[in-house]
C-alpha cells in the first residue's frame, strides 16, 4: 500500500522517528511469525509503532502490525470511534464492521472487528483490536495483510481467533513510547 494511504489510516499528523525496518526495536510474535519495530511517529497525545517480518519494508510489505496509543483515550468508545474515523473513507460501499468481545477479557474494555480497506488498486485486509482500562491510554493492535493473500489463502475464523488472542498478548508491551 503506498506511504500516504499507510499513514493517513493509522495515525494522522504524527511526526516520524527514525527506525529501519532492520530495527533493533522490540520484536514478538504473531501467528508463529516474528515481526520487529520498523517505524514509529508520535505527537502530544499519541503514538504509532509499525513492526515488520524480515526483508519487509514499510514500503514494500504483506503482513504488517501497527500498534497505537491513544494518550488522551481511555475508553473503548473513544479508541473504536477515533480509529473508525480514520478508516471510514477506505471502507467499502455498505461496509458494517461485526464486533467481538473476548468472554474472560484482559482489559476493562475490549473489542476486535475485521475490515477490508481500499485505496485506488491498494487493498488490505485487517484485524483490528482494541484495549481500554480507566485512566489509562487506549491501545490499538492491528494486523494488515496487502490482498490478493498469498496463494488466495482468506482467514479462517479459527485463525481470526488466534490473530485476536495473540494481539490481546502485545498490549502494552510493544509500545516504546
Amino acid at each position: 500500500m503506498n506511504q500516504a494511504f499507510r499513514l493517513l489510516v493509522a495515525a494522522a499528523a504524527l511526526a516520524p522517528l527514525p527506525a529501519s525496518a532492520a530495527s533493533s526495536g522490540p520484536c514478538f510474535k504473531l501467528d508463529g511469525q516474528s515481526y520487529c519495530q520498523a517505524w514509529s511517529a508520535k505527537d502530544a497525545t499519541s503514538s504509532k509503532t509499525e513492526f515488520l517480518r524480515s526483508g519487509e519494508t514499510v514500503d514494500r510489505w504483506q503482513n504488517m502490525v501497527t500498534i497505537l496509543k491513544y494518550g488522551d483515550v481511555h475508553t473503548l468508545a473513544g479508541a473504536t470511534g477515533r480509529y473508525m474515523a480514520i478508516v471510514k473513507p477506505y471502507l467499502g460501499p455498505g461496509a458494517n464492521p461485526q464486533w467481538v468481545r473476548p468472554k474472560k477479557p484482559l482489559h476493562a474494555e475490549e473489542a476486535a472487528t475485521r475490515l477490508l480497506l481500499s485505496s485506488g488498486s491498494d487493498t488490505e485486509y485487517v484485524v483490528v483490536y482494541f484495549a481500554a482500562d480507566r485512566e489509562k491510554p487506549a491501545y490499538v493492535v492491528a494486523f494488515s495483510q496487502h490482498v490478493p493473500l498469498p496463494s488466495g489463502q482468506i482467514p479462517t475464523m479459527a485463525q481470526y481467533g488466534r490473530w485476536v488472542n495473540d494481539m490481546r498478548a502485545m498490549v502494552p508491551r510493544g509500545i516504546s513510547h
